[in-house]
């Protein structure tokens, strides 16, 4: 018990330092520990005078990503796994951030508002698949995300077999490789969904092109 309080006590301070930067979004997965440290750092933020985001997205990835589209002072993520948490902290150019301790107990007289958003992951799927136009069938592992951005992309969900390309992405949608015929390409790209869309504009590139004829 001592040690949820000692946690529950720090997330706060967190809250109250990174109130000072604007506002902060907070999202949580994994566990209800992970939900309970979220909010204390959305009370802590919303004391010291922020207003507080607090959204449905389920991978550090669409945390980083809604902070940045938001242009966010901080966004918070924080994943639980059994009795041990893992925390990213980005700043509104999706750069990790590590908050001083907030001077006092933020601003006398102003308490920031809650805000609640619904379909985080979503709104992620669709700003990077935005404009990339692909067919044919692929495989994919890693956040939903990443499945719901291929669909947009035209793409038909397969399990993986034979040589079709395979799209795998971490647990929390920050980077991704593709498999195919016995290769392994990394695309570039802040994030894995925008990795994939950038892999498919690199291959829509050569789309209609005709093979090099040899002369002999």
């Amino acid at each position: 018990m001592q040690e949820r309080r000692e946690q529950g006590s720090r997330a706060y301070q967190r809250g109250l330092a990174l109130g000072l930067l604007g506002t902060v979004g907070v999202a949580a997965a994994g566990g209800a520990l992970a939900q309970a440290l979220a909010r204390c750092v959305g009370a802590g933020a919303a004391l010291a005078g922020a207003q507080v985001c607090l959204h449905d997205g389920q991978c550090a990835g669409c945390a980083r990503w809604m902070g940045t589209y938001y242009r966010w002072g901080a966004s918070v993520f924080v994943r639980q796994e059994g009795a041990q948490t893992s925390w990213w902290i980005t700043d509104g150019a999706g750069k990790a951030l590590e908050p001083s301790p907030a001077p006092g107990d933020g601003a006398a007289g102003c308490t920031g508002e809650w805000v609640y958003l619904n379909g985080a992951e979503r709104a992620w799927a669709a700003a990077r698949s935005a404009g990339v136009h692909r067919r044919g069938w692929v495989s994919a592992h890693g956040p939903d995300a990443l499945v719901l951005a291929l669909e947009r992309m035209g793409y038909t969900l397969v399990p993986p077999q034979g040589e079709i390309p395979h799209f795998q992405a971490d647990r929390e949608g920050l980077r991704l490789e593709v498999f195919q015929a016995g290769a392994r390409v990394c695309p570039p790209g802040g994030d894995a969904l925008a990795q994939a869309a950038a892999y498919q504009a690199r291959e829509a590139a050569w789309e209609g092109v005709e093979p090099v004829r040899r002369l002999i």
